[in-house]
């Protein structure tokens, strides 16, 4: 009966061989090891309306060289915890089921296979810490939003590959050293979470080919409290995600040395108020190409200090743009192609070395920008239109200001003081047009053939 056991041992000693000859229908199984054993070898397939089916261990020590694999069989639940284990086979394949746990306290070179497997309920994996394995999920089924991954990982593989995880994903307060997450080919239909990981010696985390899609109230994909040290990657390539939020990463740590690249990939909200990009995180590197297209919403970056970053928009349509950085070097700056509805700003509280263009774009409502400091610096906006445009430099050394073929509302080009910067306004169309600062030691203004209503200026020479 569905209350009875079809098998229930607990072995003190030797080994367990259970091939794929047995068959069970309507009942439990469970295996509990006292004591360790090596080869134990036990699979189970063709089985029925499974009620549970616990496989388990104690954890004193390892066990070593286990097989253990689960085909063809439905149940409502299975639990495999042997505590400890070096070297191990883990398989299921063909097997529907309501819960699926998979835990350990330690996990030594162990090869975990989950194919064609449908999970109704709860999907966990969370061995406490795993050495020189990998846990592969291939075209697996995941219908919860209690569908996760833990554990500390080092010198090891995560894979999602092909699979439909229907309610979302969280791989949750883990680490990851000289190892790798992959997610690849993969639809998530809710919130695909990454929160608390934490990784180390040159581990990455990429997810490409993919679709991520969360309903009108979610974020599609949510990043918080990760950290990422010198010689991590976070890769996004190929990728589709659309929600009200579409990209939210709030809390992460990015090291120097680290990256954070994102490629090929189309961000869309629902909403002129939701984000395709919230990022929030310290430091690292971001290299975000003309390769992405956003749609419909906002994007939101903020960093403190970024060396040789690189963020180009390029054929999208947004409501604003929001960059705010506390100091940026050597990194590049683009804006192609597009059109901004509202308001945006970029606030850098100094950048050195620093090369931002706007081309080809329209950028309604008002653009800010706000650059206490700024040294060599290349900044040009050209065949592109501008309501009411705002460029402060306060301090300003070894520049190049371009401003060309663009039609603008207002401009005001604002300067405390400007050493060896040259500003060029040419074949422009404004209707008002302000200047104020003092320019000292080798600076310019130019305005050539420009047609203008209004000037004010307050420019000062020294």
């Amino acid at each position: 009966s569905n209350y009875s056991y079809g098998l229930y041992v607990r072995p003190s000693k030797g080994r367990i061989i259970h091939d794929d000859t047995n068959r069970y229908s309507d009942s439990h199984i469970y295996v509990y090891h006292t004591t360790t054993a090596a080869n134990n070898f036990f699979i189970l397939n063709q089985s029925s309306n499974m009620q549970s089916i616990v496989y388990s261990g104690v954890a004193t020590s390892d066990y070593t060289d286990e097989i253990v694999g689960i085909y063809n069989t439905d149940a409502i639940s299975v639990n495999v915890d042997l505590g400890r284990v070096a070297g191990m086979s883990l398989t299921f394949g063909g097997v529907r089921l309501n819960t699926l746990v998979v835990s350990a306290a330690k996990y030594t070179t162990v090869n975990v296979g989950i194919v064609n497997v449908s999970v109704a309920s709860t999907f966990s994996i969370s061995p406490t810490t795993i050495f020189g394995s990998c846990i592969m999920l291939n075209d697996v089924t995941t219908s919860s939003t209690s569908s996760t991954i833990y554990g500390a990982y080092t010198n090891s593989t995560i894979t999602v590959d092909t699979c439909a995880l229907q309610k979302g994903f969280t791989f949750a307060s883990g680490s990851l050293s000289g190892s790798r997450i992959l997610v690849t080919d993969t639809v998530s239909s809710d919130t695909f979470i990454m929160s608390g990981f934490v990784s180390r010696d040159e581990s990455a985390v990429d997810i490409e080919n993919s679709v991520f899609t969360a309903d009108v109230s979610g974020d599609a994909m949510y990043f918080t409290g990760s950290i990422f040290y010198a010689g991590c990657r976070l890769g996004l390539d190929n990728l589709d995600v659309n929600g009200t939020n579409a990209l939210n990463m709030v809390g992460n740590h990015f090291y120097a040395d680290s990256l954070f690249l994102i490629r090929r990939s189309n961000f869309t909200t629902y909403l002129p108020t939701g984000y395709t990009l919230y990022v929030q995180f310290n430091g690292g590197l971001l290299d975000h190409d003309g390769t992405n297209v956003h749609s419909v919403g906002d994007i939101y970056i903020y960093s403190t200090p970024m060396d040789g970053g690189l963020f180009v928009l390029n054929g999208s349509s947004l409501d604003k743009v929001t960059l705010s950085f506390t100091a940026l070097t050597s990194s590049q700056i683009a804006i192609l192609d597009s059109t901004l509805a509202s308001s945006s700003t970029f606030s850098f509280t100094t950048a050195t070395d620093l090369q931002f263009a706007i081309a080809n774009s329209t950028l309604a409502a008002t653009t800010t920008f706000a650059l206490p400091t700024v040294t060599n610096m290349t900044f040009s906006v050209k065949d592109s239109s501008l309501d009411d445009f705002t460029f402060t430099h306060s301090t300003s050394k070894w520049n190049q200001i371009l401003l060309s073929n663009t039609s603008f509302d207002t401009v005001r080009l604002i300067t405390t003081t400007a050493e060896n910067t040259d500003t060029v306004v040419q074949s422009c169309n404004m209707t008002t047009f302000f200047t104020s600062g003092s320019y000292t030691v080798n600076s310019s203004v130019l305005v050539d053939q420009c047609n203008v209503i209004n000037t004010v200026s307050t420019i000062t020479t020294a």
